[in-house]
C-alpha cells in the first residue's frame, strides 16, 4: 500500500503529541475513503473539528450548513497540469478535465479556477470521472486534457514528466494569496465547548507551525498517521479520534467508525460522563508537560499568525492609516525636514504617493514631488543620481543601468511585483509568437528593457527577431485595438485601460506567471549622498513608504481614493484596480537581492551593461535600514 510522503494536511497527524497536552489522553488515527464525507460529516455534526479544504466547506455553508470557520492551515497545496497544448486557463473552453466526481474538492476548485477568467464551468469545461491515479494515468496517455493534482501527485507527476504545470496555487495569483485549507468546527460543537475548541485549534496551529520551521520532525509522523492508496485508486486518510484525560477538560473524540467517503481527519465530541459536559479548567497546563518547541510556538496561537502580527504592530495613532508611530518616537529626529520624492508618471508606485500623512508623522514637515516623469524611468534614475530627488521608487532595469554607469544611488528596499502586462492580439499566444510581429513599446530605454528581458528569457531578441515600434500610452492602446500592432507591453495605468476596454488579451501578466512574479518590479532607491549623511531620515522614510505599501494592500479603496484626491490620476476605478491588481505587500516576503541579481545578469547577458550582478550588488545596495525595518514592523 502506497503511503503518502507528503500530506497538506500534515498538521492534524503531527499534532498528537500536542493534542495530548492539551488534555487529549487517547489520540487514535481510523481510516476513511476519499470524497466528500468530511464535509457532510462535519455539517451533520458526526464530527466536531476537521482540517479542510476551504472551496468545498464554502459551498456547504452557502447551503445552510452549519459550520464555521476557525483559522487558516496553509496556502498553495493544489497545481493544475496539462498537456503541451493548453497554454491559459481560458484555453480549457470545451476540454475535458478529470476529477473524482462532481461536487468534489477537484471540481469545486476546477470550477473555481475557470469562473476566475470568465468561463462557465456547467458549460464550458468537460468533467470526466475517475480516481486521481486514473486522472494520472489518461493524462499520459493524452486522452484527458487536464488534471488538478494534490499532494502527492503532482509529484508523480513531475516524476513522469507529464504535463506541464498551467498553474501552482503556491506561486501564482490569486490562488497564492488565500487559505487553500483551514481549520473548521460544527457551529453547535464550537457554541457548547469553546475550551476543547480553543485547545484543539492551539494544537493544531502549534503543529502547523512545525510543519514548517522543523519539516523533518514532522515528516516520520506524517508517514506513520497519513493517507495511503486504497487498491481500487481512492485514496484512505487516517483520521484522529481524541479522548480527554478526566472530566476536567473540554471532552472531544474522534469518529469511530469509517465514514463512506470523507476525506480528512476528523474530531468528534465524546458523550458526557458525568452530568456536566464542560467545566472551565486553567489554561496552562503545566510547564513540566510542554514540548521543546521555539519561543514563537510556546506562545500559542495568537503569536501564528502573520496577518494578526501585522495588524497589531501597525494598530494605536492617528494618520491616513492608523499605523503606530511608536518606534519612530524612539529615534533620533530626522537630520532633514524637507524630503523630496520623484513623480515618476506611474501610478503603479503609489505606495510613496499615498505616504505622505506618515512621513509628516516620521518628522518630515515638508515633503515635495517634483516631477521627474519626463524621459520615463531612466530620466527618473538619472535625476535621484543628479540629487534632483532624495529618495524615489523606480522601475528596476534603469536603476540597475545607472549603477552600471557609476551613478552615485543605491537601492534599498523591494517595492512590489508585477506592474507590467504584455497584451497581444489573437495572433500572439505565447512569448514565442512575438518572432516576425510588431510588438510596441513607451520609449527606447526604460521599457525596452523590460522587453528585452523578457522575450530574451525565450531565446529571443528584439532588436533582430520583430519590430520594435515606440508609440505612448494612448497611441499604442489604438493601435493595439485597430490590429495595426501584434502586441503591447503595457504599464498602469494602461494595464487596467486595455481590461476594462477588452483590447487585446493577456499573454503575460508579471503579476502571476514565473519567473517574473518571484522578482520585484519596482524597488525603493536613494541618492548615495543624501543616505550617508541623513541615515535617520532614510530609515524613517522607508519605514512610512513600507507602512504605506501594506495600506496599498490591505486597504486598496483607500490608497486609491488618496491617489484621485492628491490628483495623481483621475480615474478612480482604474486606481481601485490597480490596488487589487499589484501585490503591494511583497516587500516583507521576498529578497531584494534575489531581483537585482536576476535583472543584472539578464542585462549582462544581452550585452547593455558591463558590470556583473556580483558588482551591481556591491556598489549599488545597501540593505541594512530594510533588514532593521522588517525586524520591527514584524516583517
Amino acid at each position: 500500500m502506497f503511503r503518502w510522503r507528503s500530506l497538506c494536511v500534515s498538521p492534524q497527524f503531527v499534532a498528537e503529541d500536542l493534542l495530548k497536552i492539551e488534555g487529549f489522553t487517547d489520540v487514535q488515527y481510523v481510516e476513511t475513503p476519499d470524497g466528500g464525507g468530511a464535509e457532510r460529516a462535519l455539517a451533520s455534526g458526526e464530527v466536531d473539528i476537521n482540517n479542510q479544504y476551504s472551496a468545498p466547506l464554502i459551498v456547504r455553508i452557502d447551503a445552510g450548513a452549519p459550520v464555521v470557520f476557525l483559522g487558516g492551515l496553509h496556502v498553495g497545496c493544489f497545481e493544475f497540469f496539462a498537456k503541451s497544448d493548453i497554454k491559459t486557463i481560458r484555453d480549457f473552453k470545451g476540454k475535458v478535465v478529470a476529477v473524482p466526481e462532481l461536487g468534489s474538492v477537484q471540481h469545486v476548485f476546477v470550477s473555481t479556477i475557470a469562473a476566475n477568467v470568465g468561463l462557465d464551468p456547467r458549460k464550458d469545461v468537460q468533467f470526466a470521472a475517475m480516481v486521481p491515479a486514473e486522472g494520472i494515468r489518461r493524462l499520459t496517455e493524452g486522452t484527458i486534457d487536464a488534471f488538478l493534482g494534490f499532494p502527492p501527485d503532482p509529484l508523480e507527476l513531475r516524476r513522469r514528466n507529464v504535463g506541464h504545470v498551467l498553474l501552482n496555487s503556491s506561486v501564482d495569483r490569486p490562488w497564492s494569496q488565500y487559505f487553500c485549507c483551514m481549520v473548521a468546527g460544527n457551529r453547535d460543537f464550537v457554541r457548547k465547548h469553546p475550551v476543547a475548541t480553543k485547545r484543539a485549534l492551539r494544537a493544531l496551529l502549534k503543529a502547523n507551525q512545525i510543519c514548517a520551521l522543523e519539516p523533518e520532525r514532522s515528516a516520520p509522523a506524517r508517514r506513520r498517521r497519513g493517507v495511503r492508496r486504497l487498491p481500487d485508486g481512492r485514496v484512505g486518510t487516517r483520521t484522529v479520534r481524541l479522548h480527554p484525560a478526566d472530566t476536567e477538560v473540554d471532552p472531544v473524540r474522534q469518529v469511530a467508525r469509517v465514514r463512506s467517503g470523507g476525506h480528512h481527519q476528523v474530531l468528534r465530541a465524546q458523550a458526557p460522563r458525568g452530568g456536566h459536559d464542560r467545566v472551565d479548567t486553567p489554561e496552562d497546563p503545566g510547564p513540566g508537560h510542554r514540548l521543546a518547541l521555539s519561543q514563537r510556538i510556546e506562545e500559542g496561537a495568537e503569536g501564528m499568525i502573520s496577518r494578526r502580527e501585522f495588524v497589531g504592530a501597525l494598530a494605536g495613532t492617528a494618520g491616513l492609516a492608523g499605523l503606530g508611530a511608536r518606534p519612530a518616537a524612539a529615534e533620533a529626529p530626522p537630520e532633514t525636514l524637507k524630503l523630496r520624492l520623484a513623480w515618476t508618471g506611474s501610478t503603479c508606485q503609489a505606495s510613496q504617493y499615498v505616504a505622505e500623512e506618515l512621513l509628516k508623522l516620521e518628522g518630515f514637515r515638508e515633503v515635495e514631488f517634483p516631477d521627474l516623469s519626463e524621459g520615463g524611468g531612466i530620466g527618473v534614475a538619472r535625476s535621484l543620481a543628479a540629487g534632483r530627488a532624495d529618495l524615489t521608487m523606480n522601475f528596476v532595469g534603469p536603476l540597475v543601468l545607472e549603477v552600471d554607469a557609476g551613478s552615485p544611488l543605491v537601492l534599498l528596499a523591494g517595492g512590489h511585483v508585477g506592474c507590467f502586462e504584455l497584451i497581444g492580439t489573437e495572433r500572439v499566444r505565447a512569448i514565442r509568437d512575438l518572432k516576425g510581429r510588431t510588438v510596441a513599446v513607451a520609449d527606447p530605454v526604460t521599457t525596452f528593457i523590460f522587453l528585452d528581458s523578457l522575450v530574451g528569457y525565450v531565446g529571443l531578441d528584439p532588436r533582430k527577431d520583430m519590430k520594435t515600434v515606440f508609440h505612448p500610452a494612448d497611441e499604442a492602446i489604438k493601435l493595439l485595438a485597430e490590429g495595426r500592432i501584434d502586441a503591447y507591453l503595457a504599464f498602469p495605468p494602461a494595464t487596467q485601460e486595455l481590461r476594462a476596454r477588452k483590447i487585446g488579451h493577456v499573454v503575460v501578466a508579471t503579476v502571476t506567471d514565473r519567473p517574473w512574479s518571484q522578482y520585484f518590479c519596482c524597488m525603493l532607491a536613494g541618492n548615495r549622498e543624501f543616505v550617508r549623511r541623513h541615515p535617520v531620515a532614510t530609515k524613517r522614510a522607508m519605514r512610512a513608504i513600507l507602512k504605506s505599501a501594506d495600506i496599498c494592500a490591505l486597504e486598496p479603496e483607500r490608497a486609491a481614493r488618496a491617489l484621485v484626491a492628491k490628483g495623481y490620476t483621475k480615474q478612480y476605478e482604474y486606481a481601485l484596480q490597480l490596488m487589487r491588481d499589484i501585490p503591494y505587500g511583497k516587500w516583507r516576503e521576498y529578497d531584494p537581492e534575489d531581483t537585482v541579481r536576476f535583472y543584472s545578469l539578464r542585462l549582462h547577458e544581452k550585452g547593455v551593461i558591463k558590470s556583473s550582478p556580483q558588482k551591481i550588488l556591491a556598489q549599488g545596495t545597501d540593505w541594512r535600514f530594510l533588514k532593521e525595518l522588517k525586524k520591527e514592523l514584524k516583517g
